[in-house]
């Protein structure tokens, strides 16, 4: 298997985001967390199915600094928002709180 492995041309993967917080557009790349990132070939049977990647994170594409996420703040700054009206991640708003932000 490693004479196959041998002829086989390096590989390369870009993946570039423009995303937008606030009116403010962040350039941002899927870079490596680490060193390196790890892939994995998953197969079913004889027919390779998936090219899993992991150790990825997005990052400022000029500066190489880890991205945040857009709004740390949350509406209102007690958990009673996120918490009562949705799960964590689809906050649902309400009445009491429209703009429910988690």
């Amino acid at each position: 298997p490693s004479q196959v492995y041998d002829t086989l041309a390096v590989g390369s993967l870009t993946v570039d985001l423009a995303l937008t917080c606030k009116g403010t557009v962040f350039a941002l790349k899927l870079l490596p967390s680490g060193s390196t990132a790890k892939t994995m070939l998953i197969r079913q049977g004889h027919t390779l199915t998936h090219i899993a990647i992991t150790g990825l994170e997005w990052k400022d594409a000029a500066t190489g600094a880890p991205h945040f996420a857009c709004n740390q703040e949350k509406q209102p700054s007690s958990p009673k928002c996120a918490s009562n009206y949705g799960a964590r991640n689809h906050p649902c708003p309400s009445a009491e709180h429209p703009n429910c932000v988690d």
